[in-house]
């Protein structure tokens, strides 16, 4: 049988205090990767959902988050949010 590859679902919103990641996959997550003014983290996953808060810092936030499906595949997405 031939399986469908689906890339994962990824969103990233603002509470005003927290970024806040969505992910999402109908096989399984394998890791996601965040870009938060210029510091990388890396979360290593084995789930189908997940999601993560991160505190705002002061000003300017800007985010870039990449998460990866067991099947090799990514979602990217790209946030900037400013906190007073």
């Amino acid at each position: 049988s031939v399986k469908g590859v689906t890339k994962p679902k990824l969103t990233v919103t603002t509470d005003g205090k927290n970024f806040i990641i969505n992910a999402s996959d109908k096989e399984k997550l394998e890791k996601i990767e965040f870009i938060l003014n210029g510091q990388t983290y890396r979360i290593n996953l084995d789930q189908k959902k997940f999601e993560y808060k991160y505190p705002l810092s002061d000003g300017e936030n800007l985010i870039e988050v990449t998460v990866y499906n067991t099947d090799g595949l990514t979602a990217v997405f790209k946030a900037k949010c400013t906190k007073q």
